[in-house]
């Protein structure tokens, strides 16, 4: 399926639906962050939606501004861990984007996750937190460059393009992968 059919066809819950999403997001923007949370970058949200793309990039802004964080990343962490948006439905299987208990796509996510090394769950974890690299380097106390190297290596092996993808990978696989404790806490 194409993702501009994926932005059509996406049964996502209204987020009007969920009482945490700010009630000051317009329905454009409430329809954007569902897109977002799916993992949509822009351009395929523009198409999806029939608008253009700097249309979407000031309604993402906005959306950011919104909910008081720096990146489309930590917006969906923020839905995610707050439960307000389509997050829950995809650990609870209501929805197509879903890993239905027990299949091969769960069971192959599980593997890609368990092929990660112990440094990069910590830098995973922190990436599901919505930190940027410039923290997670401070935190784990090394070069910006070795978690961009990290990271690099656990979208290969998650097979993701993007940190929203991690964020989302993280939340398909369930409470058990992205409540894992780390054995570095965030300050």
């Amino acid at each position: 399926m194409m993702k501009d059919q994926c932005v059509e066809s996406a049964r996502v819950p209204s987020f009007d639906a969920y009482p945490g999403v700010p009630p000051s997001l317009t329905k454009q923007q409430r329809r954007v962050l569902e897109l977002v949370c799916l993992g949509l970058k822009n351009n395929e949200i523009a198409v999806g939606m029939g608008l253009k793309e700097p249309t979407i990039k000031a309604t993402v802004s906005g959306i950011l501004r919104r909910l008081g964080v720096k990146s489309r990343t930590q917006a969906v962490a923020r839905v995610c861990q707050t439960g307000i948006g389509p997050c829950d439905r995809w650990q609870a299987g209501f929805d197509s984007f879903a890993l239905p208990q027990g299949s091969d796509v769960q069971i192959k996510s599980l593997q890609r996750f368990l092929s990660l090394t112990e440094r990069e769950i910590d830098v995973l974890s922190m990436v599901g937190q919505g930190m940027f690299n410039k923290e997670i380097a401070f935190q784990l106390g090394v070069c910006e460059r070795t978690i961009k190297g990290h990271v690099g290596q656990i979208m290969r092996k998650l097979g993701v393009d993007t940190r929203t993808k991690i964020v989302i990978e993280l939340f398909k696989l369930g409470s058990v992968v992205c409540l894992r404790r780390s054995r570095v806490q965030p300050a």
